[in-house]
């Protein structure tokens, strides 16, 4: 299955098999950073509003790709979004992947599975499937902490943080960096919303969105 999604975004996966019973597959490599070891070395400073949108849009030019093939990736986050030497950014990491159409499980057990601060509150509040929009509010929580220097919600116990996540209203990114267009902070405010039908309903339609913002964005 996911040697199907073939696209520049996405790291490649090319074979799989099994050696001496032991399971094996060989992907690309990689030489660069993720976007998780590039906000660390900048010390809490953050991205340039252009810089972040030429980051989500490469992300969510992937995630087209990989909705089309009703994959839902689940733990989209900075580490596994990785930047190649000569300024390529890639979608890694597809371990806890998720089916939307094929009985082929890409995980063992109907778990809410991720990372606890990128988790969308639906994922949080029913058993079902994850969808396609909870990728769009991980990239959201992205995009806010490249433009921010730091996730919407962070610290304290699991369970404090996912009850945050699910229950209060994230702050906007203009409370923290006053000079983010609006457009854009309408934008991460709408990808960050509770309820999923009111994120854009598709990283198609997102990244028309970022784009033109991007056009008027100095």
């Amino acid at each position: 299955m996911l040697r199907k999604l073939v696209h520049p975004g996405i790291v490649r996966t090319y074979d799989c098999g099994l050696h001496d019973g032991c399971p094996w597959f060989t992907m690309e490599l990689l030489d660069g950073a993720s976007i998780r070891e590039l906000l660390e070395s900048r010390r809490g400073e953050p991205f340039s509003a252009r810089s972040a949108l030429r980051l989500a849009d490469a992300v969510a030019s992937a995630l087209v790709a990989v909705h089309d093939h009703d994959i839902v990736h689940r733990d989209l986050k900075p580490s596994n979004v990785y930047v190649a030497k000569g300024g390529r950014i890639k979608l890694i990491d597809f371990g806890i992947a998720a089916s939307l159409q094929s009985p082929l499980k890409l995980t063992s057990v109907e778990l809410v599975m991720g990372t606890p601060a990128y988790l969308s509150p639906e994922r949080l509040l029913s058993a079902a499937p994850a969808q396609p929009t909870a990728d769009l509010y991980a990239l959201g929580v992205l995009l806010f902490e490249c433009l921010t220097g730091v996730r919407p919600f962070s610290g304290g116990a699991v369970d404090k943080l996912l009850q945050r996540i699910r229950d209060k209203p994230p702050p906007r990114v203009r409370s923290l960096v006053p000079d983010v267009p609006e457009s854009l902070d309408e934008l991460v405010d709408e990808l960050l919303a509770k309820k999923p039908e009111h994120r854009p309903p598709s990283a198609a339609q997102l990244r028309r969105r970022l784009r033109a913002i991007a056009a008027e964005t100095r």
